[in-house]
C-alpha cells in the first residue's frame, strides 16, 4: 500500500525518505532487550549502521524491572552509557515501536505510536542483517479463576512496582518456573 493510499484510508502513516523506510537501509535492525542493546552498540562502534527498535518510551526492554549490577553500573546507569556510546557511533533509535514481522529480502515491518489520538506510522526498513533480541515471555499458568483481579504474571507484578511504585498486594504468592523469580520475590516483599 502506498502512503498515500495509507492516509486516505485512515491507516497511517508509512514513512519512507530519508532516514526512514527502505531509504535507511541499515546494516542491522536490533531490538532493546540486553542482548539486543550490546549488539547494537558492538556493531555502530564498529562502523555498521544500526536501527535499534523498542516497544517503550524508554530503551532497555525489561532491564529497568532489575535491580541488577551490569559492567559494574546500576541498571539504568549502563543502559544509558550504552545508549549514549551507541548514537555517538551513529546508530538510531526508535521508541514505542514494534518491530510486528519480517518479510521477503530482509524487509522488517515496524509500526510506531504516536500518541493518543493519532494513527500509528508504519515504516518499512530492508536490513541487510537482523538481530533477534526480543527477551522473554513471562507466560501464565493455567488454573481455575486465573481472571480474577490480583492474579497476574510475574512480570506484571514487577512491571507495577518499577516503572509505577505500586506493590501489587500485602500477601503475595509467586508460582514460577524459573530462577529469575528469587529477584522478583525480594523486591515484592512488603515494607
Amino acid at each position: 500500500m502506498t502512503p498515500k493510499m495509507c492516509s486516505v484510508r485512515g491507516i497511517g502513516d508509512t514513512k519512507v525518505g530519508p532516514g526512514l523506510g527502505e531509504a535507511l537501509n541499515p546494516k542491522a535492525v536490533t531490538m532493546s532487550s540486553l542482548s539486543g542493546v550490546t549488539a547494537a552498540r558492538d556493531a555502530a562502534m564498529n562502523g555498521k549502521s544500526v536501527l535499534l527498535v523498542d516497544d517503550h518510551s524508554e530503551a532497555g526492554g525489561a532491564l529497568y524491572r532489575s535491580t541488577s549490577i551490569i559492567e559494574g553500573l546500576p541498571v539504568q546507569e549502563w543502559i544509558d552509557s550504552q545508549l549514549v556510546n551507541f548514537a555517538a557511533a551513529g546508530g538510531r533509535i526508535e521508541l514505542n515501536a514494534t518491530a510486528f514481522g519480517v518479510f521477503d529480502h530482509k524487509m522488517v515491518g515496524i509500526c510506531q505510536e504516536r500518541g493518543f489520538g493519532k494513527a500509528p506510522s508504519l515504516m518499512r526498513v530492508r536490513a541487510t542483517q537482523i538481530i533477534l533480541a526480543t527477551g522473554a515471555i513471562d507466560r501464565t499458568v493455567t488454573f481455575a479463576n486465573n481472571d480474577r483481579p490480583g492474579v497476574m504474571s510475574l512480570d506484571a507484578a514487577t512491571e507495577f512496582l518499577a516503572r509505577y511504585g505500586v506493590l501489587i498486594g500485602q500477601n503475595v504468592t509467586i508460582l514460577a518456573s524459573h530462577a529469575h523469580f528469587l529477584r522478583c520475590k525480594q523486591a515484592l516483599k512488603p515494607l
